[in-house]
C-alpha cells in the first residue's frame, strides 16, 4: 500500500496494546487505566473506557468513552435494563473494558450474564432477555513484534522517510536508498538490497508489490525486482534533467504488478509552474514503458501540484490536488484503468485542501488540513458511483491538534488513522488509532492505540503508516538506538469478529 502522510506534522508515538493488565497499555489521559468492568448483555459488549485516575490525583474523574472509577457502567442491551447497582469501576451489563473507546451496547437480546465487580465493587446483573440489540463492536487486541533496524545504519541516515508494505515484506525508505524486511522464524530479517544511484533523496517515497519495488526520488524513480532474496535494479523512469520536473522527490504507486503511477506534482505543464501530472509506465517483460500523455486535473492551473497525494489500489487511483492560483478548489480526483489507459471516474472527493488520503477496492479515507486534522472522511464505490458513508470518524477526546488523520492506511476493514501530534505522556510523543468496519458496515475504533512504549517528546509516531491483511507499520521521526533518525515498527493484530 501506498504511504500517506502530511508532512507539516509532527507525529507522536503511541505503545504497543496488550492484552490484560499489565504495565505496557496506554495511561489514560490524565494517569493509569481505568477499571471498568465487562458486562454480558446478549453479546460481549465493549472495547475500552479511557478511565482512571493519575496515580497521583484523585480517582474518579470524567470518563471517555466508558465508565471511570466511581463511574457507572454502559447500558445493558437494547432487550432488557440492567438491574446491578454500579460498582467501583462500573457494574456489569455492557460496561467498558479499560483504555480505549466506548463500550457498545450488547448484540441480541438473551439471558443477561452476571456482570462481574471490579476494584472491590459488587457484582451487578446485566440486562434480562429482550428483543433485538443493536450491533456488537469486534474485539482486537495489537502486539508490537518488532523495531526494524538496518543491520548497520550509517552515520546521518535518514531512515524511514518512507514505508510500505506488501503481504509479508516491508519497504522502509529512507533518504538514500531502502531497506526491506520479512518474517523468519519469528524474526523480521533484513534482505539484501544491492544498488549505487545518484538519484538524489531516492527512497523518501515508495512503493511495493509482490517482488517489485520502486523508490522515488528527485529526479527519478528506479525499480528493483528480487530474486532469491536479493534485490536488484531493474530500471530507472522518468529521469529528467528538464527544468519541467522541479527537484522534488516523487511520487510512487503500483496498480498490480504491470503499471507504475509516478506522482510529479511540482512539474510544469506547458505554461503552468507547478500544475503537477501524473506518469502511468507499463511493465513488457523487464522493460516499463511510458504509456500517452501524463494524467492531469480536470481544471488544470498553475500552483495545482496535481499528485502531492497518491493512493492505488487495483485499477483505481486517487489523487489529490491543492486549489489553484485563481481558487480552482483542491480534492481528490478518481481515475479507473481500462487495459492501459486511464480515465476520470466521477466528480472529485471532498474539494477543499490538502490532505491525507487511503485506497483499497472500492473503499476509500480521505482527510482534509484546515490548520489541524481532526476527521475522517469515509467513502464507498457502488456501481461506479462514490459516496460518503456517514458522519467523519472522529475521536471523542481529541483536542484539534492531535493531526487525527494525518496519515491513512487502509487494507480491507481495517484503516489505520495516525494522530501524530498526540500527547501520550510528554508532547507530540503520537499513537495511531485502529478503526474496523463491522458487520452493519459502520467503522468503530476498537482496542488500545498503538503507541512506542518508550516514545519521547516529538517522536510523531505515526506520521507515516502502512498496512498488509497481516502486519501494520508505524514510523517515527526520533531514533534512539544510534545516528541518524526515524524508526519503524512492525506490529501484529488478532480479530474476534463481531
Amino acid at each position: 500500500m501506498l504511504r500517506t502522510s502530511w508532512h507539516l506534522l509532527l507525529a507522536a508515538v503511541l505503545l504497543p496494546a496488550a492484552c490484560g493488565d499489565d504495565d505496557s497499555g496506554v495511561p489514560a489521559t490524565g494517569g493509569r487505566r481505568g477499571t471498568g468492568g465487562l458486562g454480558n448483555g446478549g453479546s460481549t459488549g465493549g472495547v475500552v473506557t479511557r478511565g482512571g485516575a493519575d496515580a497521583g490525583g484523585a480517582a474518579g474523574g470524567d470518563s471517555r468513552g466508558g465508565a471511570p472509577e466511581g463511574g457507572n457502567s454502559g447500558a445493558g442491551t437494547d432487550g432488557g435494563a440492567s438491574s446491578g447497582a454500579p460498582s467501583r469501576g462500573g457494574a456489569g451489563g455492557g460496561g467498558g473494558a479499560p483504555e480505549g473507546g466506548a463500550g457498545p451496547v450488547g448484540g441480541q437480546g438473551g439471558a443477561g450474564a452476571d456482570g462481574g465487580s471490579t476494584e472491590g465493587g459488587s457484582a451487578g446483573n446485566a440486562g434480562a432477555g429482550g428483543s433485538q440489540g443493536t450491533t456488537a463492536e469486534p474485539s482486537c487486541e495489537f502486539k508490537l513484534l518488532q523495531k526494524l533496524e538496518p543491520a548497520v545504519r550509517p552515520s546521518g541516515l535518514l531512515y524511514a522517510t518512507s514505508l510500505a508494505v506488501s503481504n509479508d515484506t516491508v519497504l522502509v525508505g529512507t533518504d538514500s536508498g531502502a531497506y526491506a524486511f520479512v518474517p523468519s522464524g519469528g524474526v523480521w530479517q533484513q534482505q539484501d538490497f544491492r544498488f549505487q544511484h545518484y538519484i538524489r533523496r531516492l527512497g523518501e517515497y515508495s512503493a511495493i508489490t509482490g517482488d517489485t519495488a520502486a523508490l522515488g526520488g528527485e529526479t527519478g524513480v528506479l525499480t528493483f525486482t528480487r530474486t532469491g532474496g536479493v534485490w536488484s535494479p531493474q530500471s530507472e523512469l522518468l529521469w529528467s534533467d528538464d527544468p519541467a520536473l522541479p527537484k522534488t522527490p516523487l511520487r510512487v504507486g503500483f496498480s498490480g504488478n504491470d503499471m507504475l503511477l509516478i506522482g510529479a506534482p511540482f512539474a510544469k505543464i506547458g505554461a503552468n509552474d507547478q500544475q503537477g501530472a501524473v506518469y502511468v509506465f507499463l511493465k513488457t517483460g523487464n522493460t516499463w514503458t511510458q504509456q500517452g500523455a501524463p494524467l492531469v486535473a480536470s481544471d488544470a492551473e498553475p500552483l495545482k501540484v496535481f499528485g502531492t497525494q497518491m493512493a492505488v489500489s487495483g485499477d483505481t487511483a486517487l489523487v489529490d490536488s491543492h486549489p489553484g492560483l485563481t481558487g480552482s478548489p483542491g480534492g481528490t480526483d478518481v481515475f479507473v484503468r481500462n487495459g492501459s489507459s486511464w480515465t476520470q471516474q466521477g466528480p472529485r472527493l471532498l474539494p477543499g485542501g490538502i490532505g491525507a488520503i487511503a485506497l483499497d477496492g472500492d473503499s476509500a479515507m480521505i482527510t482534509r488540513y484546515d490548520g489541524t486534522f481532526t476527521a475522517v472522511h469515509t467513502f464507498e464505490r457502488s456501481a461506479g458511483v462514490w459516496a460518503e458513508t456517514g458522519p467523519p470518524l472522529t475521536v471523542p477526546f481529541g483536542d484539534g491538534q492531535d493531526a487525527f488523520g494525518g496519515a491513512l492506511a487502509l487494507a480491507g476493514d481495517t484503516a489505520l488513522i495516525g494522530s501524530a501530534s498526540r500527547a501520550v505522556t510528554q508532547f507530540n510523543q503520537g499513537i495511531v488509532e485502529v478503526f474496523v468496519r463491522n458487520s452493519a458496515r459502520k467503522w468503530v475504533r476498537v482496542g488500545r492505540p498503538l503507541l512506542d512504549s518508550q516514545g519521547q517528546k516529538n517522536d510523531l509516531f505515526g506520521r507515516i503508516v502502512a498496512i498488509s491483511p497481516t502486519v501494520f507499520v508505524v514510523q517515527a521521526d526520533t531514533n534512539r538506538v544510534g545516528s541518524g533518525s526515524g524508526s519503524a515498527f512492525v506490529f501484529s493484530r488478532t480479530c474476534t469478529p463481531d
